[in-house]
């Protein structure tokens, strides 16, 4: 059996083919592949069809590849963290000085009033650890793509089909406030399906080069011949 890497091309040494297990690993970029998406059509012509230029591991990424999977980890710390604590504590400081003032004179009804601050104060502290500890994880394997984060439960955990899958592109987003005329830009992850559905995977993030690394690394994994997406990120 003659096997070439889909990422750098290279011929994997017949020590690192396991028909048994399904699974190759090459030598020279130490890559994991599945037998099964690694038929020679793929392994010889799928990089040399690639438009976009390969993409190294971006910082504030970590990547781990298995026999079985590969999972792409990023971290959400950032400049957004220091704000939180800034703002969080400014906003529980003026609480503290509240119930100080409700307690001392003895004037409940402010304490009652003052509830729904109680429970912002709350979810400003929780969104100010998690920013400081939690990351998001992208988990391949053969057949599906699972989202989550991690420690702290966050929203957004889903759960993608590789047999569903056509096609996965980045998107730059632009958004304008009205109120104070600021403009900000975040880059998605996106996906086409089969039947030509767009959906956003994965959203929210400042670093174009970490989205086009897990679009490279995706499309990688699962053999996915990258072809152009009107719009796209370059």
């Amino acid at each position: 059996m003659k096997l070439n890497c889909p990422k750098c091309n290279k011929e994997i040494p017949g020590e690192n083919i396991s028909v048994k297990d399904g699974y190759a690993q090459c030598d020279s970029c130490h890559g994991v592949y599945s037998l099964k998406e690694l038929d020679k059509k793929t392994a010889y012509t799928h990089y040399d069809q690639k438009l976009q230029p390969q993409i190294s591991l971006p910082k504030g990424m970590e990547q781990k590849k298995e026999f079985n999977k590969m999972t792409i980890s990023r971290r959400w710390f950032g400049f957004t963290a220091f704000f939180l604590v800034f703002f969080t504590a400014i906003w529980n400081g003026f609480l503290g000085g509240m119930v100080f003032v409700a307690l001392s004179e003895g004037i409940f009804i402010i304490l009652a009033g003052a509830a729904i601050h109680f429970i912002v104060g709350i979810f400003l502290i929780y969104i100010t650890i998690a920013n400081f500890i939690n990351k998001t994880v992208i988990e391949v394997n053969g057949s599906e793509l699972n989202i989550f984060h991690t420690p702290l439960p966050w929203m957004g955990k889903k759960t993608i089909s590789k047999g569903n899958t056509k096609q996965f592109y980045g998107k730059k987003r632009i958004s304008h406030s009205t109120s104070d005329h600021r403009t900000s830009v975040h880059y998605e992850l996106r996906m086409m399906t089969l039947d030509d559905r767009d959906f956003k995977v994965l959203g929210g993030l400042s670093d174009p080069e970490q989205i086009l690394f897990l679009e490279q690394e995706i499309e990688s994994y699962w053999s996915i011949r990258d072809e152009q997406v009107e719009g796209e990120l370059k």
